[in-house]
């Protein structure tokens, strides 16, 4: 619960935020993300993970935005008999960005928190369960801009979930790697 409070509270901050801001980042990141529990990764391997974002700048080189994360869909053979199952993880992230400004290209480092959606469906593990989880990701990048809208951006970042839908933990955690897309509008 406590959790909830905190991801309202940052919420409620990033709607306040464009009372401020002198722009606006809306933007695209496509690319891989892994799972770290090493019987998920088996079985499900690595997903494409897609994330719509948008990011407010509040200071000389700090931005806070918000990021919705589709992260994995697969269907796979799970267990000795191979039956088939499927698992899903979705991210609404709440993150703060610190920019190394240094002219066309920025390198920044990136630290935020999410709340995870994951489901898995099994008929014949009799598997079925969709939960939520708290989750913190760290990540560095770079934004290249190519002209005062439009910058390419590339990214690397962790994040930190581990899940308790049975009796045994899941790590959910994994590695991202992202490139895409952003442009910045004036306000």
């Amino acid at each position: 619960m406590k959790h909830k409070i905190l991801l309202c509270l940052l919420l409620t901050g990033l709607c306040l935020a464009p009372l401020a801001a002198s722009d606006l980042q809306v933007g695209l990141l496509g690319g891989l993300r892994t799972v770290a529990q090493e019987s998920f990764s088996d079985a499900y391997g690595s997903g494409i993970r897609l994330t719509p974002f948008l990011a407010l700048p509040v200071g000389d080189a700090l931005d806070i935005g918000a990021a919705f994360s589709l992260n994995l869909f697969k269907d796979a053979p799970i267990g000795l008999l191979e039956d088939d199952s499927s698992f899903s993880l979705t991210s609404l992230e709440v993150f703060g960005r610190y920019r190394f400004e240094s002219g066309a290209f920025d390198p920044y480092a990136k630290l935020g928190l999410g709340l995870h959606f994951y489901a898995q469906t099994s008929e014949t593990a009799q598997i079925d369960f969709s939960k939520t989880g708290m989750g913190v990701f760290l990540g560095a990048g770079g934004e290249y801009a190519l002209n005062d809208q439009v910058s390419l951006l590339a990214e690397l970042g962790y994040t930190v979930l581990s899940v308790k839908p049975f009796e045994d933990s899941i790590n959910l955690g994994g590695l991202t790697i992202q490139a895409g897309l952003a442009y910045r509008f004036a306000l």
